[in-house]
C-alpha cells in the first residue's frame, strides 16, 4: 500500500510538472528578456532598443489554456512591477507601465486569436501574416501605452513615442514567431540542445554582442 501510494504521489507530481513546465519556462524567458532589454539594449539610451518580453507572454497566451495563461500573465505582471520599481525613480510610473503592458499583452493575444491566427508557425504564409498583424497591432497599442505613460509623467502624449513604439514592434516581430516555432514540438527535432555548454555559450555570445552594439 505504501509503495502504491508513493507511486501515485510521484505520478501526480510528474503530471503537475508536465502541465506547468511550459509556463515556468516562459516565466524564466520573460525575466531574461526584460533583463536583456533593460540592462543591455537600453543601457546607453535609457530606453530599450528592442523589447522582446511582451512577445514571450503573448506566445504563452496563444498556446496555453485560459487557466495557465492567466497565471502566466499575473506572475509576469508581478515580476514586471518588481523590476520596474527597482529601475524606476517613480513608483506611480512603474505601476502604470506594468498595468498598461499587461493590458497591451492581453489585447494583442486576444486580437490574434480573434483573427484566428494559429499558435503554430508552419508555413511562410503563416509567418508573414503573424508578423505583419502582430507588428501593426503592437505599433498602434504601443503609441497609446506610451502616450498614457508620458501623460502620467507630466509630458505630452507624443513624447518619446517613436523609440517606445519601435522597440516594441521590433521585439514582437522578431521574438513572437521565433518563440512559437520553438514551442512547436514538430520543430523540436530541428533545434536539438546538446547539454548545457552549447546554450550557455550562445547566451554569452549574444550578451557580448549586445553589450558592444548597444
Amino acid at each position: 500500500m505504501l509503495g502504491l501510494r508513493g507511486f501515485d504521489i510521484a505520478s501526480d507530481r510528474a503530471a503537475l510538472w508536465r502541465r506547468w513546465r511550459r509556463p515556468a519556462g516562459l516565466t524564466l524567458a520573460y525575466v531574461a528578456s526584460m533583463a536583456y532589454s533593460l540592462f543591455l539594449t537600453g543601457a546607453a539610451q535609457e530606453i530599450a532598443t528592442i523589447w522582446t518580453a511582451n512577445a514571450v507572454i503573448i506566445a504563452g497566451l496563444m498556446t496555453l489554456d485560459r487557466r495557465r495563461g492567466a497565471a502566466l500573465l499575473a506572475l509576469a505582471s508581478l515580476l514586471h512591477l518588481a523590476l520596474s520599481l527597482a529601475t524606476s525613480t517613480s513608483s506611480a510610473f512603474a505601476l502604470a507601465v506594468t498595468i498598461l503592458d499587461g493590458v497591451q499583452i492581453a489585447a494583442t493575444a486576444f486580437a490574434l486569436r480573434l483573427l484566428r491566427l494559429p499558435g503554430k508557425v508552419r508555413s511562410m504564409r503563416g509567418l508573414l501574416v503573424l508578423t505583419a498583424v502582430s507588428a501593426v497591432f503592437t505599433a498602434v497599442t504601443s503609441i497609446a501605452v506610451n502616450g498614457v505613460a508620458s501623460l502620467i509623467e507630466g509630458g505630452g502624449f507624443w513624447t518619446g513615442w517613436s523609440g517606445w513604439t519601435t522597440s516594441n514592434v521590433l521585439g514582437v516581430a522578431v521574438a513572437l514567431p521565433t518563440i512559437l516555432i520553438r514551442l512547436d514540438r514538430r520543430h523540436a527535432e530541428a533545434f536539438p540542445v546538446r547539454g548545457w555548454l552549447e546554450p550557455a555559450a550562445g547566451l554569452a555570445v549574444i550578451a557580448a554582442v549586445s553589450w558592444t552594439v548597444f
